[in-house]
Formats: structure tokens, sequence, C-alpha cells
């Protein structure tokens, strides 16, 4: 991999989505990838050049109305396949032919990590008491009958 910026390689992120799920699937790193997804990832084409089979720099995907008219569907369920992987590769840093990091504590469940990345939570998580609640459920369900 070069350290040139996305920007000079895709020409948007639409673009980028896709060619990360693509690099996802080639390193075989995706399962399940629902039929339609697959179908509209497999289909669609990249822009080339005029007189030629060489794509554009940057990469561009071909146009959705184009794509509608040849495949004779949306490519909207590939769309979203492409952005969750997109979100998997920058929020959290997963690589395609890459290793998946360490995972880290988390704000929400800090305690569903306790050896990964040297992250280890108290060693003993408090139980709540409920006595401060201000109803009881028999108290929330009285006349509901």
């Amino acid at each position: 991999m070069d350290n040139q910026p996305a920007s000079r390689r895709v020409k948007d992120r639409q673009a980028e989505a896709w060619f990360v799920l693509s690099e996802f699937c080639r390193a075989g790193m995706v399962r399940g990838l629902p039929q339609g997804a697959l179908d509209g990832l497999i289909r669609r084409r990249w822009v080339v050049r005029p007189n030629t089979t060489e794509p554009t720099t940057p990469l561009r995907l071909e146009p959705k109305e184009e794509f509608v008219a040849r495949f004779k569907g949306s490519p909207n369920e590939t769309d979203g396949c492409a952005l969750a992987a997109l979100a998997v590769k920058e929020r959290m840093g997963v690589l395609p032919y890459g290793s998946v990091p360490a995972p880290q504590a988390s704000a929400i469940v800090p305690q569903a990590y306790t050896v990964y990345g040297g992250v280890t939570p108290p060693a003993e998580i408090p139980e709540r008491e409920y006595e401060d609640d201000a109803y009881s459920d028999i108290e929330l369900h009285e006349g509901d009958d």
C-alpha cells in the first residue's frame, strides 16, 4: 500500500466504500453477504477510459441510472453493505488482508474485555441494588386489568 490520499485513488466515498467491500471479499473476510448485495458488487462497473478497459483515475463507479437500466435493479443493498465495510475499516481499524486489532474497552461495557489489549476491568463489578427505585413492578401494573 502506498501513502497516497484516498481522494487521488477514488472519486468519492461511495466508490471508496465499494472498493473496500470488494477488497474485504477478496481477502475472504466477508461471510453471509446477501445475494442482492453480492449481485450488485459483481455487476456494477467501474468507469473506464475511452477506447480502453482501464479504469479511470481516480476510480469512479458507473452512474446509478446506468446500473439500474442494465441490471434491472437497485444497488442500494450493496451500498448498505459497502458502507458497513467502510465503517469496519475506519472505526474498528480492520484492514483487508490485515489483522484484526485487539479490542479496546468500551465506555458502554468496560467489563467486556478482560485481557485483550492490556485492558483489565475492575476485579469485581458491584451489583446494583434496586431498593431506591420509586416503583416496584407490581405498582406499575396496578389497574391494568
